[in-house]
């Protein structure tokens, strides 16, 4: 085979595997609520979510202190609803060659304790 053809393939599966994402963020979004559910549990406080954020390097989008009311629909849409408390959005994954960004919403309760997490996906345009 020829050398610019073993460069070809190498170049295309490089591609394919930058596009999977990393491990945290694979299966979907309901997968890795699960796992981030295991990193940060229902419960927890919002400082315990930033301390994790910043040691694994999450992006921290916007730290929006208002209170909601609890059931308010949360416009990330898909059920997704406040919980009476403070949010925090984070970016915990960015990949591919189009750039994915996997975008969470961290929704707390009067207490300041995690009550839920929405998740989305968003590709940029070419």
């Amino acid at each position: 085979m020829p050398k610019t053809r073993h460069r070809s393939l190498a170049l295309a599966l490089l591609g394919a595997l930058a596009s999977c994402g990393p491990p945290l963020v694979w299966g979907g979004d309901d997968a890795t609520k699960e796992r981030l559910l295991v990193i940060v549990p229902i419960g927890s406080s919002v400082d315990a979510l930033e301390r994790e954020a910043s040691s694994r390097d999450w992006r921290i989008s916007s730290r929006d202190d208002r209170s909601f009311s609890k059931g308010q629909s949360q416009y990330f849409g898909d059920g997704c609803k406040y919980q009476g408390g403070v949010s925090r959005y984070i970016i915990v994954a960015e990949y591919g060659v189009l750039t994915t960004s996997v975008e969470t919403v961290w929704l707390f309760d009067e207490h300041r304790k995690l009550g839920d997490l929405c998740i989305r996906r968003t590709t940029d345009a070419p």
